[in-house]
């Protein structure tokens, strides 16, 4: 992100699928060992050179004993933090959901998903879900739902990691069928 934000060049579309897709499968099993990550941000995301993402530093994780269990302490980065975390209520793997959506905007515009010039600005817009739009001139308006359904404020209504699978697989498969298409065409 820095990278590009110095040469202010965008990242491209193909790009952060692959980045969410990569995210997702590590979330993945990061929940189904019924563990909140509760610090995903860019900074805790490792890019290796044959661009596999990795997620690291476990070090506020919590383990939940089975599925209906929940967290409650107020903890993680509050440009990355759900609404629930930060007004006090209980919580479950869904904030990581919602840390996702706003790495999401960031990739897509090279700037936080919320900003404000002080600590009250910011808490309101993130309890509001109040975000700027992508250009969805350049990365379509599929994305920016996807954007939108991860930072849905009611966190029963934000998507699992593999719905979100099934909209990144989607797009993978549209995109190589209109690859192949193009390519029987120039025959």
């Amino acid at each position: 992100i820095n990278e590009h934000k110095e040469e202010n060049k965008l990242i491209e579309k193909d790009l952060i699928y692959h980045i969410i897709s990569d995210i997702c499968k590590g979330l993945k099993e990061i929940h189904n060992k019924k563990l909140i990550h509760r610090d995903l941000k860019p900074d805790n995301l490792f890019l290796t050179k044959d661009l596999k993402v990795k997620i690291g530093d476990f070090g506020i994780a919590k383990e939940l004993n089975n599925g209906n269990e929940y967290a409650k302490t107020q903890t993680g980065t509050m440009l990355y933090m759900a609404p629930e975390i930060i007004n006090g209520e209980k919580y479950n793997n869904k904030v990581d959901i919602w840390a996702l959506g706003c790495i999401i905007h960031e990739l897509c515009t090279l700037n936080f998903c919320f900003e404000s010039k002080s600590i009250n600005g910011l808490v309101d817009k993130i309890v509001k879900s109040n975000h700027e739009k992508i250009d969805i001139n350049i990365y379509g308006n599929d994305l920016q739902n996807l954007i939108n359904s991860l930072l849905n404020i009611d966190y029963k209504k934000r998507p699992t990691v593999e719905e979100i699978l099934k909209i990144i697989n989607k797009y993978f498969t549209i995109a190589i069928m209109k690859q192949l298409r193009s390519t029987i065409s120039r025959r």
